[in-house]
């Protein structure tokens, strides 16, 4: 879960883009923030973050948002809650922040030949 995640919401013909930036402690908890273009807000704070099983809920107070979603490998696809408006919103795995992939041996190289 830890990593950043970018979604784009449509909102009432209106479409921005959010990118959820999300770490975690050594203790094990999440840690986030939130930016939201279309607001002009960077890095307002979560108030809660949490994953249960694959269920992602976190609460932003400084936007007054909640969401509630699922992981499912590199997307959390859930409902944003703001203002009284429920509108859905997929966040996916940033493909800057994932893993590059592994070198390879140059016996593992020549072993596929």
């Amino acid at each position: 879960m830890a990593g950043e995640w970018v979604g784009t919401l449509d909102a009432q013909g209106t479409r921005g883009r959010l990118t959820l930036h999300v770490t975690r402690l050594d203790d094990g908890t999440l840690k986030g923030t939130l930016d939201s273009l279309v607001e002009g807000v960077k890095g307002a704070a979560l108030d809660e973050i949490r994953l249960d099983l694959n269920l992602v809920r976190f609460r932003c107070n400084a936007i007054g948002a909640s969401y509630l979603g699922k992981l499912n490998g590199d997307t959390i696809n859930g409902t944003l809650r703001q203002r009284g408006f429920a509108m859905k919103l997929v966040f996916e795995r940033s493909v800057a922040n994932q893993s590059p992939p592994r070198a390879r041996t140059r016996s593992e190289l020549e072993s596929k030949q």
